[in-house]
């Protein structure tokens, strides 16, 4: 409560005019809230990966809050639903991801709707928990950092590319304007390989999901960067970045750390013997009940969605 009441008092006054801005586009808070729909119909076309046809229209993915593969029927839903891990988008398409466990056949794409001013709230929210606003205050009293007119040239950048590359990469607040085909995205890719390197945080936004992959997709040739490193958010427009934010390597990885080597699930047999009970470890030599391996215990939790 005390740090609260001290950071109110010396948090600048543009913070609460901004806050009491945001406050006025949350719209009425509402008693129902949305519910799974189903979307579209999905088409199995790999393990673990599904087709979602959009030639009647866009589905705005961004703006829902879960996706799922799940039978059309609505109680069927709740007792065999996928999670959607990730979403590639295409032109008339979309390719998402789920557990390759998935049925082959009679699911269909579901999807929650953000609720009415969900974006709004955390927005205000965000702002009434901010602290020291740190290099925003620059902005709002229009102290910019200066651009060095000459800096150090870096390998396969021309000069301007070099002086836009220091001042993404050094601390201040600059401003850097890149017209069209003067390598931005090169510019980019380079400056958060670096910043990575050195242990920072990069938060990179753009107006559409191309320009965001094209920056990674340097990123992701420069340094093979390991599950968890780059996050994603919203449908990936490049394959590459899909596969490279998908679960695959991050549960290989587990199995290595377990004991057990990953295999595909196609090399799984189609059907099982069915246990006389769904917790029995099994029978070992002699009649006497065996302990599951590692490996079974990760086959086990494998299909868990």
């Amino acid at each position: 409560m005390l740090r609260s009441m001290l950071e109110a008092l010396v948090r600048p006054s543009w913070v609460e005019q901004v806050t009491a801005a945001a406050q006025t586009l949350v719209p009425p808070d509402r008693r129902d809230r949305p519910r799974p729909r189903p979307v579209a119909q999905a088409r199995r076309v790999d393990d673990g990966v599904y087709a979602v046809s959009t030639a009647r229209g866009p589905i705005g993915v961004d703006t829902m809050i879960d996706l799922h593969l799940a039978p059309r029927e609505p109680d069927a839903s709740d007792r065999m639903a996928y999670r959607v891990t990730a979403v590639e988008e295409g032109r008339s398409e979309l390719r998402v991801r789920v557990a390759p466990h998935a049925p082959h056949t009679g699911l269909w794409l579901w999807g929650t709707a953000r609720a009415a001013g969900y974006l709004e709230r955390n927005l205000v929210e965000c702002w009434k928990n901010l602290g020291d606003p740190g290099l925003a205050s620059q902005i709002v009293d229009g102290i910019l950092t200066p651009i060095l007119s000459t800096v150090n040239r870096a390998p396969g950048l021309s000069s301007d590319q070099a002086r836009a590359y220091h001042a993404c990469t050094t601390s201040g607040e600059p401003m850097v304007w890149g017209p069209p085909g003067t390598g931005k995205t090169t510019v980019l890719a380079r400056a958060i390989d670096a910043l990575l390197t050195r242990g920072k945080r990069v938060l990179l936004v753009s107006a559409t999901n191309i320009a965001v992959d094209n920056a990674l997709l340097g990123v992701v040739v420069a340094r093979d960067p390991p599950a968890g490193e780059l996050v994603r958010v919203g449908p990936p427009a490049l394959a590459r970045i899909a596969q490279a934010g998908g679960r695959p390597r991050r549960s290989h990885r587990w199995r290595r750390r377990l004991g057990a080597a990953p295999t595909r699930p196609s090399h799984r047999p189609r059907t099982r013997p069915t246990p006389r009970h769904p917790a029995s470890p099994g029978i070992g030599a002699g009649g006497r009940p065996r302990r599951p391996t590692r490996g079974e215990r990760v086959q086990r939790l494998a299909p868990a969605s």
